[in-house]
């Protein structure tokens, strides 16, 4: 993984200045039958000379996970094969305060058996940021067990995404535009 390191327990990231940069972080509940209560805790991200990204810009969102069942395609023949299977998707993004508790399995979210809970953590690089290493923390805190601390790193590039785009967005594609240079 280009973004993890578990070794060095280093989350990796690299952005243009205007940019958004993001990342998840999955807690789990190993224990049976067990509730355990998680906190997580960004720091701010110390840069070159006195540039930092303050800890108030990291955004944490729980994802909160629907059940969705398809039927079966029309036409086709009532087997097993014709339905797709049932699966739980992580849509919403509820926001989550730092340090703000949940729980594994969330009561609240309902999930048979649920035995883990992502959060998405996001932060927008500033335009006028020092390019150059930033380094931080998030600290994950389950029930009393001592934090565990993982580490954040993150270069930012000297170019700066522009405030208007100079291409036409299409969100009609039906098939990938590397196609046209041999990648599928």
């Amino acid at each position: 993984n280009a973004v993890w390191s578990g070794k060095e327990k280093t989350i990796y990231l690299s952005a243009l200045r205007g940019e958004w940069v993001g990342f998840q972080i999955v807690c789990q509940n190993a224990g049976a039958g067990a509730t355990v209560e998680y906190k997580v805790t960004p720091s701010a991200l110390k840069g070159p000379g006195d540039a930092a990204i303050p800890d108030a810009a990291v955004q944490l969102s729980l994802l909160w996970y629907q059940k969705v069942e398809r039927e079966a395609k029309k036409g086709a023949a009532p087997d097993a094969t014709a339905l797709s299977p049932r699966a739980w998707y992580a849509d919403p993004m509820l926001p989550l305060k730092p340090v703000a508790p949940f729980k594994v399995p969330n009561e609240k979210n309902a999930v048979p058996g649920q035995a883990n809970q992502t959060v998405y953590a996001e932060f927008f690089v500033p335009k006028d940021a020092a390019p150059g290493a930033y380094k931080g923390k998030i600290e994950v805190f389950a029930g009393d067990a001592p934090a565990l601390e993982l580490a954040l790193n993150l270069e930012v590039g000297a170019a700066r995404i522009p405030d208007q785009a100079h291409f036409t967005w299409s969100m009609n594609a039906y098939s990938s535009p590397a196609r046209g240079y041999g990648a599928a």
